[in-house]
């Protein structure tokens, strides 16, 4: 482990690459490859068909259908962090909040941000931390192992007097009115926060749930859904990749250039037709047992 000392020392080194703002001028110059493009289009084909499922379902089963799956999403976006979702969601039932519900019941602002991230971390065990609005220093990094297997830094953070900005950014950005489709805009979102690591903890945690609530948000103007819960999440299907998913973090933070981008937005698509996939004899089922 290195002291804080140690860590600052490495960070000013010039030796590790350092997040910084220029990945919201990098996103606006993303030029989505023939793969992506065709990817984006089959991922929204297989997503219209699972709308279509659901919303066939009885009001009463779908709603039933959509608050499990709800559950479930908070179990494994915890889970994939290792924590102890057991506490965790008996605190959710003590305290009768969640973070999913906060998000879904409040307009994305500066202060909305902030809070459904604190919610994230309550009742973690980095519980410490849910009252602490972001990062307030700048030896935080992302790990790798070198070739003797020691863990070094991959990448350090943004540094934290430039947090207020990046959040506001990423608010303007999530909130922009350009989408053609559901997934493109959430899933940059996510890298956004995942690479720059705005809090002391939970970021990818936080980025993974925005992405599938700006999903559902998507879903409703695009599709005319008009659902009050979204009809899809999708963390299980991170679990097999965890090497995969950080190191296409680092990519955006260390290169930032359209093919990082795009190899990242191919990632999080084919992570989504999993999810699709695994669901779609559990939806089978859910029909066959209301028959």
């Amino acid at each position: 482990m290195f002291s804080t000392k140690e860590l600052l020392d490495l960070r000013n080194s010039g030796k590790y690459p350092v997040a910084n703002l220029k990945m919201f001028e990098d996103i606006k110059h993303i030029d989505l490859s023939s793969r992506t493009l065709e990817n984006l289009q089959y991922t929204e084909e297989v997503y219209i068909e699972r709308i279509n499922k659901i919303m066939s379902l009885d009001e009463i089963i779908r709603e039933k259908y959509l608050n499990k799956i709800k559950h479930i999403e908070n179990a494994d976006n915890q889970s994939l962090e290792q924590e102890d979702y057991f506490l965790i969601d008996l605190y959710q039932d003590i305290m009768d909040e969640n973070p999913i519900d906060y998000l879904l019941d409040n307009d994305m602002d500066r202060n909305s941000f902030i809070e459904g991230h604190k919610l994230i971390l309550k009742g973690t065990s980095s519980d410490e931390l849910s009252t602490i609005d972001y990062r307030q220093n700048d030896d935080t990094y992302v790990s790798c192992k070198d070739e003797q297997g020691r863990i070094i830094p991959y990448y350090f953070a943004l540094d934290h007097e430039d947090i207020p900005e990046a959040i506001e950014r990423i608010v303007e950005y999530y909130n922009s009115n350009s989408d053609t489709n559901a997934f493109e805009k959430p899933i940059i979102t996510h890298g956004l926060i995942a690479g720059l690591q705005l809090f002391n903890d939970g970021n990818t945690r936080y980025a993974r749930l925005l992405q599938y609530l700006k999903i559902h948000e998507l879903t409703n103007k695009l599709y005319k859904t008009n659902t009050d819960k979204p009809l899809i999440y999708g963390t299980r299907a991170y679990f097999p990749f965890r090497g995969n998913y950080r190191k296409n973090i680092a990519d955006l933070v260390t290169h930032g250039d359209s093919d990082s981008w795009n190899s990242w937005i191919n990632f999080n698509l084919n992570r989504i037709q999993d999810r699709m996939d695994y669901e779609e004899s559990k939806l089978e089922k859910v029909k066959t047992l209301i028959k």
